[in-house]
């Protein structure tokens, strides 16, 4: 019978993935041969409390991972790489704070299915204006992926307000609306 496998496997299979086939056949046969492969794709949106950000603000990440591919995805390690200067995680829904990164461990993503990870993160009080936190989200299984480019997404998000906050940069603000004469002394 293992014979015929092989020579189903070295006859009919004409795919990249016909060694991964081979070796799952001669190691661990169990009665079912798949050929496919996961196609996991990242998408990451952040929503800042208050609006625009701010020191001592909330940050909100939503992780949407989709399997796209003709095969599950075992084994998955979903991660959020976060910015350590800028930012403290406070809910993890979960998942666990490791090296600088929120992760959560997913045992299937099945074909068609889509799983959702959510973290928020606090800014930190000394964060200064115009400072931009970043973020990195991914997701990788043990069978690889059929399309990488589309494993890890960026979000960034820009404090405004905090540390090395100017209005006019050192400058007199004139304002004025048609009706009224310009104010040529703002006290800031």
């Amino acid at each position: 019978a293992v014979s015929n496998i092989v020579n189903l496997v070295n006859s009919n299979v004409i795919v990249d993935d016909w060694t991964l086939a081979f070796i799952n056949i001669l190691g661990s046969w169990e009665g079912n041969i798949q050929f496919g492969k996961p196609d996991l794709s990242v998408t990451e949106i952040a929503q800042s409390s208050p609006d625009p950000a701010e020191p001592g603000g909330l940050i909100d990440y939503q992780i949407v991972i989709t399997n796209k591919g003709d095969a599950p995805a075992t084994a998955v390690e979903v991660s959020a790489d976060f910015d350590e200067d800028l930012v403290v995680p406070t809910e993890l829904d979960g998942g666990e704070v490791v090296d600088g990164k929120v992760v959560w461990s997913v045992d299937t993503i099945g074909i068609g299915e889509i799983i959702v990870k959510h973290y928020q993160a606090q800014i930190k009080e000394e964060a200064s204006n115009n400072d931009e936190v970043n973020n990195a989200a991914s997701a990788w299984g043990v069978q690889g992926d059929r399309n990488p480019d589309d494993n890890v997404a960026h979000t960034r998000v820009v404090v405004y307000g905090g540390q090395g906050l100017q209005v006019g940069w050192g400058y007199p603000v004139n304002l004025g609306n048609g009706n009224q004469p310009p104010v040529d002394d703002l006290v800031y």
